[in-house]
């Protein structure tokens, strides 16, 4: 599998998942617009929120490696403006619910990711960037997903 490949069977997963498309009806009211890049000079309408998009990161291969490694960018995001002020005795509580429902969100992506056919691979590690509040309404996490594969063929190593 090369990183496209691997891209389309994560984003394919994840588009077939049904709590998480249950989820974002729920809490949304539709389901996740699904992006293979994204044109940073025209980004999504917040109408596309909740959004996954998947990048092609890095690539490790070679005769000393027993696996290939692929690196993926994947960034989840929701947009909600949703603010909930609380006064509790002598403290006021201000929560912005967006925060909690990202990381819902990003719960639910990675559960649909696991059941990705990567041919033979795993999803090795993922980690994550959480940038909550910087562009409110929109809350995001990038997310560093490696996915190890072991090789078919021995040619399989060449760079």
């Amino acid at each position: 599998m090369n990183e496209y490949s691997i891209i389309t069977a994560l984003r394919d997963a994840v588009n077939g998942n049904a709590a998480l498309a249950a989820w974002c009806d729920t809490t949304y009211g539709r389901g996740p617009f699904l992006y293979i890049g994204v044109d940073p000079a025209s980004p999504p309408p917040q109408e596309h929120y909740p959004l996954v998009a998947f990048y092609p990161m890095s690539r490790a291969t070679g005769s000393a490696l027993d696996e290939a490694e692929t690196g993926i960018m994947i960034e989840m995001g929701i947009a909600d403006d949703s603010v909930v002020e609380q006064d509790e005795g002598d403290e006021n509580l201000v929560e912005y619910i967006g925060i909690g429902n990202v990381i819902v969100f990003r719960r639910l992506v990675l559960a649909a990711l696991k059941t990705a056919d990567l041919d033979g691979g795993l999803i090795a590690a993922v980690e994550a960037d959480y940038d909550p509040v910087l562009e409110f309404p929109l809350f995001t996490i990038l997310n560093a997903v490696t996915v190890r594969r072991p090789y078919a063929f021995r040619e399989d190593r060449i760079i």
